[in-house]
């Protein structure tokens, strides 16, 4: 290679690692708008306040750096509390709830809280970043309304790692920019419950197979699980985007879960989905006039909730059909509308729907992101695998145990895409099997 072309080729590096700032940048100006961000050291002394922090609390920045948290305290909650806190990110553990803080002026103002604590290569925490969201309105509304149910502001991306790849200068941009994505995958993957996670969440009466294959470090699909009253709650979603854009999504998305599910108890799939469709709506200002200074976005979530209780499955799909495939039978469809979530120029009348079906012994439900089907291959590299043949491949695959169906899935998507070949998006296949 000669001179010329090593310095035109380090030029495009440089082009391309440039926009990568801005759009990041972009991003976390979008994140300073919407969330109060501060940073501590190991001892919990503030080294870090945004001007959102600054607003709400009502102290300058001068008046907290150097200061511990412990300048907010309420006096509202107990000291256990704050001890089950630390030791869970002391112990490098992520942390959310909520907290009731004093401002200076000695008001009271509650936030959605999540900590997440930034490790060493020894796994030890050498800084703690919080992002949070006032939800002092709500609270007040809920002390109102004598405690009944009502929305409360969105829990907040926990991305740390977002601030730092966006701060960061462009030195050493390519290994700099892939340290801070990598940090993304990381915190993806703790707020991604794990298999054996999800198996726990459906009990013994299920089998559980998950293919699951990021285009890139971080991903925009994701799946999220939990148990509640008995019954299982399940979400795969696939947001627009893979990367760094589609990681911003589905962390907004699963904590929005957390919260609906777990704290709201909204379980039923319909109203789940169009709960967190109002949610991410209102974070992406779809239904708001904005000036020229703010940053909107036309990202949405295709997806599917199902809620299982023993053999009865309610299931709602948005952009995205299910399948149910039992050895030597007719496969069955469980068409999802034609919406997305958080969809930008929604089609007015298209409501979410729940199906319900009873899965018996030997029956499979399978939920997928598009990944799969639309995935570039074969003989010119150029062809999508398509939805016929994919739907055939589950059907032959379902002589085999789960286990064994993942595996198979994942020798046949690699040998479909070529060793040479990138992968063109996120891919994900969840099995639930009736046994």
């Amino acid at each position: 290679m000669s001179l010329i072309d090593k310095i035109l080729g380090r030029e495009d590096l440089q082009k391309e690692l440039q926009q990568v700032k801005i759009e990041l940048e972009g991003q976390l100006k979008a994140l300073h708008e919407a969330c109060i961000v501060s940073e501590t050291d190991v001892k919990g002394n503030i080294t870090y306040v945004n001007d959102t922090f600054c607003e709400i609390s009502k102290y300058t920045r001068e008046e907290l750096i150097g200061k511990n948290h412990r300048i907010l305290k309420s006096g509202l909650h107990s000291d256990s509390v704050y001890q089950e806190l630390w030791q869970t990110i002391s112990s490098g553990k992520v942390w959310k709830g909520l907290i009731a803080n004093k401002a200076k002026d000695g008001s009271i103002y509650w936030v959605a809280s999540t900590i997440v604590p930034v490790l060493n290569e020894k796994g030890n925490p050498i800084k703690y970043v919080s992002i949070r969201f006032d939800i002092s309105a709500e609270k007040e509304l809920q002390e109102t309304l004598n405690h009944k149910d009502k929305e409360v502001q969105e829990l907040v991306i926990s991305l740390n790692n977002a601030k730092k790849q966006l701060e960061r200068r462009v030195e050493e941009l390519q290994s700099e920019t892939q340290q801070s994505i990598n940090y993304a995958a990381h915190i993806q993957r703790a707020v991604m419950p794990t298999i054996p996670e999800v198996q726990d969440d459906f009990g013994e009466e299920y089998e559980i197979g998950i293919f699951f294959q990021p285009k890139e470090a971080v991903s925009g699909d994701f799946y999220w699980s939990a148990r509640v009253h008995n019954k299982t709650v399940f979400f795969l979603g696939d947001a627009s985007g893979h990367g760094v854009p589609g990681s911003f999504l589905s962390l907004m998305a699963m904590n929005n879960l957390e919260y609906l599910v777990k704290e709201k108890f909204t379980i039923h799939p319909d109203i789940l989905l169009s709960e967190l469709d109002k949610k991410i709506r209102q974070v992406l200002r779809h239904d708001t006039q904005v000036g020229p200074d703010r940053v909107t976005l036309n990202d949405s979530i295709d997806g599917y909730a199902i809620l299982v209780d023993g053999a009865s499955i309610s299931i709602a799909g948005a952009m995205r059909s299910a399948l149910i495939v039992e050895d030597g039978k007719p496969h069955q469809f469980i068409q999802g509308v034609k919406r997305s979530i958080a969809e930008k120029n929604a089609v007015t009348g298209v409501e979410f729907e729940s199906k319900t079906i009873t899965l018996t012994s030997g029956q499979t439900l399978y939920l997928a992101s598009d990944g799969f089907e639309t995935h570039l291959g074969g003989v010119d590299g150029h062809k999508k695998y398509g939805v016929s043949n994919f739907i055939e491949l589950l059907n032959q695959l379902q002589v085999l145990p789960v286990k064994k169906r993942m595996e198979a899935l994942k020798r046949v998507w690699s040998d479909w895409k070529g060793f040479f070949a990138e992968q063109t998006d996120d891919i994900t296949v969840v099995a639930i099997h009736k046994k």
